[in-house]
């Protein structure tokens, strides 16, 4: 990535500031900047482990296949945060979860040697990788102990809590994989959401107001703050 280039998604987007600030600019030369559509996948369990992702904007899903070939949500990652740094810091050559593009996104994109070398080297973006990956490591611990136990309802709110007021766009079936249960479970609980007010409905759209968020979003974090 040329120095114009990098300088135009520094300014762009301020959460690099957070991991880039005392950083030369010269070690950002082997970055590439990615923009992903909405269920774009990044990358596969089992693929090779090259790079770390850096999010400029957008939330990325972390999942899992079950023994059955079916996706199961781990985690949701939010701008500022990383994926497949993991894999780097254990010096694996695959990758061990499935990562797709929840929303659109911006990613800077940089391979996992220059990772090593700035990890090494300089202590203000090793502290920052700590302390976020004790947030996801909190965040999936959560998701292993009670994701399973969850009724669809609480599922699909908590999914619903990463969304943006206006329509939702994924459909019954992408929620539905998201969630670990079926089109027609989806179909059930979206129904009942509706009717306690929780969701809109536009032509058999899924649509959220600000305020319903709000109440999606508070009751997500009375059921973690029992953790």
């Amino acid at each position: 990535m040329d120095y114009l280039k990098y300088k135009a998604c520094y300014s762009q987007y301020p959460v690099l500031k957070i991991w880039f600030d005392k950083i030369p600019d010269n070690l950002i030369r082997n970055c590439t900047i990615l923009n992903l559509p909405r269920e774009r996948k990044l990358f596969s369990r089992g693929d090779k482990s090259q790079f770390v992702y850096f999010i400029c904007k957008g939330t990325v899903m972390i999942s899992n296949m079950d023994d059955l070939g079916n996706e199961a949500n781990v985690v949701f990652v939010q701008e500022g945060a990383t994926v497949g740094e993991v894999e780097a810091l254990l010096k694996r050559k695959d990758i061990l979860f499935g990562a797709k593009a929840y929303t659109e996104c911006v990613l800077l994109r940089m391979p996992v040697v220059d990772f090593d070398y700035i990890k090494a080297t300089y202590s203000n973006f090793s502290n920052h990788l700590a302390e976020m990956l004790a947030n996801k490591i909190y965040l999936s611990s959560i998701n292993t102990i009670q994701y399973q136990q969850m009724e669809a309802i609480t599922r699909l709110k908590r999914l619903l809590g990463n969304c943006e007021p206006g329509r939702v766009r994924q459909t019954r079936r992408e929620l539905g994989d998201a969630c670990g249960v079926s089109e027609r479970t989806i179909q059930r609980v979206v129904k009942k959401m509706y009717e306690e007010g929780y969701l809109s409905l536009e032509r058999g759209k899924i649509v959220l107001t600000e305020k319903q968020l709000d109440l999606i979003r508070k009751e997500n974090r009375q059921k973690l703050s029992g953790f």
